[in-house]
């Protein structure tokens, strides 16, 4: 199984569904390219999103812990009441060097396997059907 180094911010960006990555979407979409082997999600780029975000959780267990929940939580209060947007882009910034000292900046993320891509794919697109 192919795995590639991958920035914290990319990754916590699928996780919590929120654009944390320094590299905005190129980072998203790379990550989730490399994920899926780029097979053919087209513009799903949610339902990709939700896939890999399982999988990511299944690899960095530490991600989904309570604190990273509290800490996305104050970040969207803080955000909120944030008028400026380069402010905000400040606020993001200083939220992800926070996360990075504690869970580190570099993950290595493995591909998803392209049979396990394809099966969860179809039966996502069998529920949303329903």
């Amino acid at each position: 199984m192919e795995k590639k180094k991958f920035h914290c911010g990319d990754i916590l960006s699928i996780i919590t569904g929120r654009l944390l990555s320094p590299r905005r979407m190129h980072g998203v979409m790379d990550l989730l390219h490399f994920m899926t082997g780029d097979n053919g999600y087209g513009r799903d780029i949610p339902g990709a999103s939700e896939i890999c975000a399982n999988h990511l959780l299944r690899q960095f267990p530490q991600l989904s812990s309570y604190e990273i929940e509290i800490a996305l939580l104050e970040l969207n209060k803080t955000l909120m009441s944030t008028p400026s947007h380069s402010e905000k882009k400040d606020i993001v910034v200083r939220w992800l060097e926070k996360q990075i000292k504690i869970y580190g900046a570099i993950f290595l993320v493995s591909q998803i396997p392209e049979d396990e891509w394809v099966e969860e794919n179809h039966k996502r697109m069998i529920a949303k059907k329903k």
